[in-house]
């Protein structure tokens, strides 16, 4: 089972409400975005687009050449879509709604399997994905941070 998290951010007048949906595995504190897994600091709740990179088989080179073109095909189509931009400036919350329901018809099972905590292989295969691809973005965690980098996750 794949835990998540949602967080609805009550808009101003000038902003109005926000969805964010991260995902974690069953070890991941409901309000903890880091904890110590295996005597290392690390991230444990997640935004689902780097894994969608992961499970759409691209190389970590390839995701970050394709990282400001468009995100994932089924993503993009949910967002040009008619429905996707009608809601997307007036109406966030089911914007980000419905853009988690398409990513999940599409993946289904296989987001499932990747945060499963009895599929070691397949993680262990995202996180080299990841490292990788952080490793080409070169980006470092701000000097005196205590939050892990963002290749660290768990």
């Amino acid at each position: 089972m794949v835990p998540g998290s949602v967080l609805f951010k009550r808009g101003d007048q000038y902003h109005g409400n926000e969805l964010a949906v991260r995902y974690g595995r069953l070890h991941a504190p409901e309000n903890e975005l880091v904890l110590i897994w295996n005597g290392e600091k690390c991230r444990c709740w997640h935004l689902v687009y780097d894994a969608l990179d992961f499970l759409d088989g691209l190389s970590p080179q390839e995701a970050v050449d394709q990282l400001h073109k468009q995100p994932s095909p089924v993503v993009e189509q949910f967002r040009q879509s008619e429905l996707g931009k009608k809601l997307h400036f007036d109406h966030l919350p089911e914007w980000a709604t419905r853009e988690e329901a398409a990513i999940w018809e599409h993946y289904g099972q296989r987001l499932f399997d990747l945060f499963d905590l009895r599929r070691p292989e397949l993680w262990e295969e995202y996180t080299r994905f990841i490292r990788e691809y952080y490793k080409i973005l070169d980006i470092k965690p701000m000097p005196g941070s205590p939050d892990p980098s963002q290749d660290k996750i768990c």
